[in-house]
């Protein structure tokens, strides 16, 4: 995380910030879904909108999606998969237990 925080900071410009706030004007509603406002021109209000804004939110996203794949993987490639779902149990309840 602080590699990133170092690398955030070195990527900040303020012609960068014209730019974000230039496409917030054009799409306000994707650049909120996302967590980019505008009017951040700071380099504090850079790290807020871009750091805590996006991508803490899709870090734990993608790790929990590779985390689930590999636990729903390994009963696959041991056949353990097969065994459970002849057993009468329905797939929605074997992946989320």
């Amino acid at each position: 995380m602080t590699m990133y925080i170092v690398i955030i900071i070195d990527m900040y410009n303020s012609q960068m910030m014209k730019t974000l706030d230039s496409f917030s004007k054009m799409m306000p509603d994707l650049m909120n879904a996302v967590g980019m406002t505008s009017g951040t021109h700071t380099l504090i209000g850079f790290m807020v909108s871009y750091l805590y804004g996006f991508i803490l939110l899709v870090f734990p996203m993608i790790f929990s999606i590779i985390r689930a794949n590999s636990l729903i993987a390994k009963y696959t490639d041991n056949r353990a998969m097969a065994l459970f779902l002849t057993g009468g149990h329905k797939r929605k309840s074997i992946v989320i237990t």
